[in-house]
């Protein structure tokens, strides 16, 4: 099977085993300031961010609708990037659509004081990490990893979109957001997001 594949928007990317990867840039990640505490020692700049294609089977290449998502995605980038935030804030503090995730309301303990109530609230005080107070704050708790486009078991035949992040308020999983390019559809963790409950 050949390892690169090539797209006139997206270039080249390697495959590296599983996935299809290459490094880009999104004008509207560059402000997030957060630098995931594991590798925060010896690491002074955020991690490269990459575009995923998960083809399905593995031994597949890329074809012309994951890049379709992946440019749809791109296209409404400064419309998407402050979506998923606003989707993020209002999970932690229990509004919107609800994620099924232990942080879903959390935050709205420490907001009303009980910090002590607050998993949120706890990890990012342990890291000496500012407590956010509004969705743009999440910008400096959050490390963009990678932008996946993938299928999704529960809609078959169907490919969308997965912000990955690198979370201070849950360093073990992460969070991922996921999108059609348009809409958010659900939040999780990274790279295991499952659609909003309806």
């Amino acid at each position: 099977m050949p390892i690169q594949w090539s797209h006139p928007r997206f270039g080249t990317l390697h495959y590296d085993g599983v996935w299809w990867r290459r490094e880009i840039k999104i004008a509207s990640l560059q402000s997030f300031t957060y630098i995931d505490a594991a590798v925060r020692a010896y690491r002074s700049e955020p991690e490269r961010f990459e575009l995923v294609f998960q083809c399905e089977p593995e031994d597949e290449q890329p074809n012309a609708e994951m890049a379709a998502i992946a440019s749809t995605v791109l296209d409404n980038e400064l419309q998407l990037v402050p979506d998923m935030l606003d989707a993020i804030w209002s999970d932690l503090n229990g509004q919107g659509p609800k994620s099924g995730m232990w942080w879903h309301g959390d935050l709205a303990n420490a907001h009303g004081g009980g910090n002590g109530d607050s998993a949120v609230h706890d990890s990012l005080d342990d890291q000496e990490l500012p407590m956010p107070t509004c969705a743009n704050d999440l910008s400096k708790v959050l490390e963009p990893k990678n932008l996946t486009i993938r299928s999704h078991p529960s809609l078959p035949g169907h490919w969308l979109a997965e912000f990955n992040f690198h979370a201070g308020f849950d360093v073990e999983h992460g969070v991922g957001v996921l999108t059609d390019g348009v809409k958010i559809l659900g939040i999780g963790y990274s790279s295991d997001v499952s659609l909003f409950e309806l």
